[in-house]
């Protein structure tokens, strides 16, 4: 029994350098990737303070997180909609 233990034992480490290695190799290609990309040009955007107090009562009054969210939900429920209307539309034509 302890022999099918330890075969067992040194396939998962086996399995774990394996997983590991191809983690690294991504990890590295997603680097390289990414060094590749521009700056931000919003890097030195410096807001002069009294926008950014603006900026604050405003967020206080009108959270942007949430109208965030509420956009991006929307725009999902549009995007469904024409995607199912697109395909009905060439079900139809096929049929």
């Amino acid at each position: 029994m302890q022999f099918i233990q330890g075969i067992i034992d040194s396939l998962d480490g086996i399995i774990k350098n394996i997983v590991n290695g191809v983690n690294d190799i991504a990890n590295e290609i997603f680097t390289f990737i990414i060094m590749m990309l521009p700056t931000s040009p919003f890097y030195g955007l410096e807001l002069d303070p009294i926008i950014l107090n603006f900026l604050g009562y405003f967020n206080y009054y009108c959270p942007m997180s949430v109208l965030l969210s509420i956009m991006v939900s929307w725009l999902t429920c549009i995007a469904t909609y024409y995607a199912y209307q697109l395909i009905l539309r060439l079900i139809k034509a096929v049929s």
